[in-house]
């Protein structure tokens, strides 16, 4: 086990500290699950504890097998039907498995750009608050067996086309 000392983001690998040792390694390439069609990384912070795998007596060799919680650092969620990831400005992802509730708590705005096309679909009904805008290009199709507007104040800007419903 050993800390570590700095991350090089462009070959994903770590120099690792181990104090009972008094050594630090050469940059050593970090364990991920997916490097070749599906890439996931996680950088890893300067002082993380880590688990190492060193091949034979020295620190030229070997990989960082992963971050490891100790207890200075205990896990940010304690319960084992949610998985989290927290990044540094406490923007969070969570998804609790028993009940199927995904959040996204984010510190900042949230961006999603698509070459295709945008489903939204609820069994239940749709929420937004806030200042909220809907912008389309050619046109915008609102579809329902009832819809109602309310508000303080309503504003209509262009054309007002009236079709009569087609029994």
């Amino acid at each position: 086990f050993g800390k570590v000392v700095s991350y090089d983001p462009t070959l994903h690998a770590a120099r690792v500290s181990f104090p009972d040792l008094g050594i630090v390694s050469t940059f050593l390439p970090i364990v991920t699950r997916n490097s070749r069609n599906v890439h996931d990384e996680s950088p890893l912070s300067a002082g993380e504890h880590v688990a190492v795998l060193l091949q034979g007596n020295g620190s030229e060799s070997g990989a960082i097998l992963g971050a490891i919680y100790d207890r200075k650092n205990l896990p940010p969620i304690h319960d084992a039907n949610t998985k989290a990831i927290t990044f540094p400005d406490n923007t969070t992802i969570t998804y609790d498995s028993s009940s199927h509730v995904l959040k996204i708590d984010c510190a900042g705005d949230i961006k999603l750009a698509v070459k295709g096309n945008v489903e939204l679909s609820a069994s239940g009904s749709v929420k937004m608050s806030g200042v909220s805008s809907l912008t389309g290009g050619e046109e915008i199709r609102l579809s329902a067996d009832k819809v109602s507007i309310s508000a303080d104040n309503i504003a209509l800007q262009g054309y007002i086309s009236y079709l009569e419903r087609e029994d």
